[in-house]
């Protein structure tokens, strides 16, 4: 390619070249990084707020969240404080403060902008974080536009049908204690809005615990079962 032939100019003409990639790269870099950074937080005072956060295990809730995502925080919060800790409840209300909040779109800024993200397996997060954007999330911009932010699917309920201990999972070489949770999601109706007929409503939550950390994660999440 002549472009590159003059040794002179070569490097030059291809940082010339680059650049506006390199200008676009960063741009959706810092685009992502700004979103996941904002996604579950809002003002000074809220982030403060016992009522939102457990910064001792990473837990907090968006400064727009809903009634409902409210409410199955203080249950989370609750269960998490007791003087003594029942894992299985605690593990039942991480599956449905996860679903509650990754399958709300009302309060979502784009597909940047995952929901539940909190409650993940930290290690595993940026692969999870991708592989939402990829699916769920992936049309979120344009049903955004399409439909509005206040006529997208908003989780109304949400119900534990079944928590089960199971076999220590090992993941990375460790293993983990786990919980099996099943539970079913419904949405708000909202005329003219998303139609939420295609969503999967039932979903199995694997939850493991860090005994090193006390932290209770999200390992795997299946939409059906």
């Amino acid at each position: 390619m002549k472009l590159f032939k003059e040794k002179k100019t070569r490097y030059r003409n291809l940082i010339l070249i680059l650049l506006p990639f390199l200008l676009l790269g960063g741009f959706f870099g810092y685009t992502a990084y700004k979103a996941y950074k904002t996604m579950t937080t809002g003002d000074d005072e809220i982030e403060a707020s016992p009522k939102y956060s457990l910064p001792e295990y990473g837990y907090q809730l968006r400064a727009n969240c809903t009634q409902l995502q409210f409410d199955i925080f203080q249950e989370l919060i609750e269960a998490i404080t007791a003087e003594e800790v029942d894992d299985a409840k605690v593990a039942e209300c991480i599956a449905k403060n996860y679903v509650t909040d990754f399958y709300t779109w009302s309060n979502k800024n784009g597909m940047y902008d995952v929901g539940g993200m909190n409650y993940v397996y930290s290690p595993g997060l940026a692969n999870i974080y991708v592989n939402a954007r990829d699916t769920y999330y992936h049309y979120l911009n344009y049903y955004l536009d399409e439909y509005g932010q206040e006529k997208l699917p908003e989780v109304s309920s949400v119900e534990a049908l079944n928590v089960t201990k199971g076999e220590p999972m090992e993941i990375d070489g460790t293993s983990y204690p786990v919980w099996f949770v099943k539970v079913h999601i419904e949405f708000a109706e909202k005329e003219g809005g998303y139609d939420t007929s295609n969503i999967w409503k039932d979903h199995d939550i694997y939850v493991i615990k860090n005994e090193g950390t006390g932290r209770y994660e999200i390992a795997q999440a299946y939409e059906g079962y």
